[in-house]
């Protein structure tokens, strides 16, 4: 039934869709938003001090009580969320406006991406801490606000893997949520074999390069997708970065983690649209791993329980793993 509805998609309007689908599958409350009104900032630059000429863009979303013009009372746990390449954050404001309404200030960033084929995976990760450090430094705009001992970083894509390379290069950040996280350190190999492999975090199985997931010290949450033409080099793939270098989870994350694969679903599933279980799945369960990582409650049914063994049975997922 599923499917049948998603290729009639393309066919009719978006507001159908939406009630066909609310009509057919009842919605789990984490699948809903959140109590919370959601307050956004106007954009702002955070300074970079490796190109001074070059700042970050980045925008608060915050969860509010009057109606989105103030940030409600906190402190609350503080997500940095990273978009895939050659997107913004503004495509993922459907997960970014969801954590928020749940509780979560959420503060979306853009790269500084350089020119040229050589992808700098690690000057894009220490952006990462960067933009930290403006919004949680006294006098910061979210001093007060969010707690700073509740640091999580998530993306798609290029974001998922300088999600996880950030909380390498930062103790602070304690939880990852990785959308079809990419391994690559550039283009894929058809276009640029010399840096298509570079700055691995993942291991590679291509190279043997072992990446840096043993620095990563946060409790990690991985959705993969099959490889598809946007993410063609199959060591790229998100699997290596729950199930390492020989499927047993050799120099993969640590523990506690949690491994989605969401079978046919394309590496592009996050950002288009049309992919409703695609962003179901992925709305409650990233709203379920803050809370059972930052407020300890109890979020199991929303990992290897019955509302994902539903999603199993029917074939939106065929694989979870955890450790």
């Amino acid at each position: 039934m599923f499917e049948k509805k998603t290729r009639f998609a393309l066919f009719i309007p978006p507001s159908v869709i939406t009630l066909l689908f609310a009509t057919c599958i009842p919605m789990d409350p984490l699948e809903k938003p959140g109590c919370y009104d959601i307050y956004v900032s106007e954009e702002m630059c955070v300074a970079n001090p490796e190109a001074p000429d070059e700042s970050i863009e980045a925008r608060i979303y915050a969860p509010s009580i009057d109606g989105g013009v103030s940030i409600a009372a906190g402190p609350f746990e503080m997500v940095v969320f990273m978009p895939g390449f050659g997107a913004t954050y503004n495509a993922y404001e459907k997960y970014i406006g969801h954590l928020a309404s749940h509780g979560s200030i959420v503060v979306g960033m853009n790269f500084r991406i350089d020119l040229g084929l050589d992808g700098r995976h690690d000057y894009l990760a220490r952006q990462t801490t960067y933009v930290i450090d403006h919004f949680l430094d006294e006098g910061g705009p979210l001093e007060g606000h969010a707690d700073p001992s509740k640091i999580a970083t998530a993306g798609h894509s290029l974001g998922g893997k300088i999600a996880f390379y950030s909380a390498a290069i930062d103790p602070r950040i304690g939880v990852v949520m990785a959308m079809d996280p990419s391994n690559s350190g550039g283009p894929p190999c058809f276009i640029s074999e010399e840096w298509c492999n570079a700055y691995p975090v993942a291991p590679n199985i291509v190279t043997g390069e072992i990446g840096v997931l043993g620095d990563v010290h946060a409790a990690g949450f991985i959705m993969r997708a099959a490889p598809d033409p946007f993410n063609p080099d199959p060591q790229s793939n998100a699997q290596y970065f729950f199930y390492g270098m020989d499927g047993q989870g050799t120099h993969g994350v640590g523990s506690p983690a949690l491994y989605f694969d969401m079978g046919p679903a394309g590496h592009g599933s996050w950002a288009f649209p049309l992919a409703l279980d695609v962003e179901r799945i992925t709305r409650r369960t990233i709203a379920a791993w803050i809370k059972a990582h930052f407020h300890e409650e109890p979020m199991e049914y929303y990992f290897t329980g019955g509302i994902v063994q539903r999603d199993v049975d029917a074939g939106h997922m065929v694989a979870v793993g955890t450790r």
